[in-house]
This record gives structure tokens, sequence and C-alpha cells, in this order.
């Protein structure tokens, strides 16, 4: 690994000056540091240090070597990658048709195909219009695919997408008319109805007048003094004819004027519009954040007034109880002092008897028979006491 690293950080210091071999070998390398560690953001890395044409080889040569996610992973890092949106000096154009190329060329399907043409489009929008260099390198992408691009299925697109890419071609292919497959081209727009703009019918037109005014010359000088005036004539036809064609020249130049100030308009109007969109889809999500925070406060509402109905229940059921100890308590004390009352008048009926023996001899006076009756009359008090649960 230590002399993979090396060799590939060697080849780096060459930079735009690295050759064919060197480039194939440089794509060799990144895919078995790859299959080393299987780290997409390194991979990425090194299609972006490198000069594009590595990042093509090394799709053509190894991306399909690789499983369906893990290529939809590398498609995602280099499309993710900060360097894609900065695009300088059209450095993510070049490696992004460069890695298109490679995959539409292998003629397999694969289905990152849309995604790159889409990210790639929207950076060559960038500042509302695609710049020429951004145009020549999507003109040589097609002239390399032509064949395969016009015959993927682009109705997965959506129609802000769809308007995009042929805004893209439309920049770039001034004229169809002139290119070999201008009729697959043409199809391609009718299937998704687009029109292209026909610049050049004036030119075309031009040519073939003065083609004529050449074989009428040509004419004049071969006839007799008879047909002069009716070749004068024909001539001043002819003159007639150019200030037509100059006229109509004039306008279809002030139609593409207008066509492209309409391109340029519909552009600000898209990116507005994709502006918005994305306002809506930010909003939409907040809608749906808010409904859900207010279900959890209704549920948790709900939760809260459960609790309080139990807690009242509860609080209902602890005042029943107090009143119930309260009357069990009242009841306990009049049991309790009934119990008292009744004992004082058990003792006071047992100890009567004693009572009164003792008020008939209390005033006598003391002598040997009255203290032996008061002793007996004590004693039958206290064994009475005792008997009550009374013990002194």
């Amino acid at each position: 690994m230590e002399i993979t690293m090396k060799s590939i950080n060697e080849l780096l210091k060459k930079k735009s000056r690295i050759g064919k071999s060197d480039s194939l070998e440089a794509a060799k390398l990144i895919y078995q540091i790859y299959c080393s560690n299987q780290d997409c953001e390194m991979l990425v890395k090194y299609l972006y240090d490198f000069y594009y044409k590595v990042a093509g080889i090394f799709v053509s040569k190894y991306y399909f070597e690789v499983s369906v996610e893990e290529r939809t992973q590398i498609i995602q890092s280099f499309l993710k990658n900060k360097k894609f949106y900065n695009n300088q000096s059209g450095a993510s154009l070049y490696r992004g048709f460069a890695i298109l190329a490679g995959i539409i060329c292998k003629e397999i399907a694969d289905d990152n195909v849309l995604p790159i043409i889409n990210n790639l489009t929207k950076i060559a929008e960038k500042n509302n219009a695609f710049n020429a260099t951004s145009c020549k390198i999507f003109a040589d992408f097609l002239n390399l695919t032509y064949d395969k691009f016009f015959d993927l299925d682009f109705s997965s697109l959506l129609d802000n997408e769809l308007r995009r890419l042929f805004r893209y071609i439309s920049s770039t292919i001034s004229d169809i008319s002139t290119i070999s497959y201008g009729n697959k081209i043409q199809v391609w727009a009718e299937k998704y109805s687009f029109i292209f703009p026909k610049q050049t019918i004036v030119d075309n037109v031009e040519d073939k007048e003065i083609s004529i005014a050449l074989n009428k010359t040509e004419k004049i000088s071969k006839t007799s003094e008879s047909t002069v005036l009716t070749n004068t004539v024909k001539f001043a036809e002819l003159d007639s004819t150019k200030e037509l064609i100059k006229t109509l020249k004039s306008a279809n130049q002030e139609a593409q004027k207008l066509f492209d100030s309409i391109f340029n308009k519909n552009n600000i109007i898209q990116n507005f519009q994709e502006k918005l969109n994305a306002k809506e889809k930010q909003m939409n999500l907040l809608k749906i954040e808010i409904q859900n925070k207010n279900a959890k406060i209704t549920s948790l509402n709900g939760q809260l007034n459960k609790v309080e109905t139990e807690l009242a229940d509860r609080e209902m059921k602890i005042s029943d109880l107090i009143e119930r100890l309260k009357i069990s308590f009242n009841a306990d004390d009049i049991s309790k002092k009934q119990e008292l009352i009744t004992l004082k008048n058990d003792i006071a009926t047992a100890v009567k008897l004693q009572y009164e023996d003792f008020i008939e001899i209390k005033n006598e006076s003391y002598n040997e028979d009255n203290h032996e009756a008061l002793k007996g009359m004590l004693n039958q008090v206290f064994r009475t006491l005792k008997r009550y649960g009374i013990e002194l």
C-alpha cells in the first residue's frame, strides 16, 4: 500500500502534463487503493486531483467492476464534493462529462446517468447562462456519445430539469441541420415537446439566390441585344430579392436576439422557481414539524387531563378515608367514655356496701372492734379495685 501511495503521488506531480500511459496507470492505482480501503471520499479526491481524462479512463475500465451500491456511492460522493459546486475553470464539467461518457459508451444500464447529467446542467447554468467553456465541453461530449446519449430515457426527469437540459443543448448547438446526428436530436426534442429554432434558413436562401444571380449573369453575356431589356428587368428583380433577403436576415437576427433574451429570462424564472420550490419545501417541512409538535402537545394534554382526573379521584378517596377515620375515632371515644362510665358505676356498686358501713362507724370513737371492721372494709375495697384491673 505504501508503494502504491508513493507511485500515485509521483503521478500527481505531473498534473495536466500526464501522458496516456501514465493516465492509465493512475486510474489503475486509484482502483487498487479503493479496493484496499473502500473509501469513496478518497477515490473522488483523486478523481478531482488528477487531470480530467483520468476520471474517464477510471470509469471506462473499473467503474463496472464494483457493485451497483458502490457505484451509486461513488457518484453521490462525486456530486456532493465541494469542488463540484465550485467548478473552477470548468473542472467539474470536464470530469463529470468524462465520467458520463465512460458510462454511456459502455452501453450498460446504470441508474446514475440521469443524476449526473441533471447536476452537470445545473452547474453549467450557474449565473443564468451557459458560457463558451461549458458549451464546448458539452459539444465534445455529444460528439463522442451522440448516437447513445439521445437514446437515453429522460422521462424520469422533472419538467424544469428537462427544460434546463434542452436549454443547454440549444445553447451548445446553434444549428442542428449542420450536424450529422441532427435528425436524432430533432426526434429527441419532439419526444419531449421541444422545438429547435431554424436559424440557417435565411443563409441557405441567400446562397441559393447568389448562385441564381451568377447563372443569370452568364446568360446575359451570351444573349443578344434583343434580350438585354428582359435580363435587365430580371436583375432588377434579383436586386429586389436581395433586399428582401437582407430584410429577412436582419429579422432573423432580431428574432435570434429575442429568442436568446427569452432563454435568459426563462433561466432567471427557472432559477427563481427552483428557489421558490426550495422555500416551499422548507415551509412544508416546518408545517409538518409544527403538526408533529401540536400532536405531541395534544397527546401530553390528554395524558395531563388523565393524570388530573386520577389525582382528583384519589383525593376524593383520601377525603372519604379521613372522614371514615374521624367517624371511627369519634366512635372509639364515645365507646371508651361509655366504658369508663360503666366502669365507674360498676366500681361504685361494688364498694357501695363497704362505703355504707364506713359511714356508720366513721363518727364512732376508735376501739379494737371498729379497727378490725375498718381493716376488713379496706381489704374488700382493694380486692374490688383489683378485680376491676386497678392495682396500687
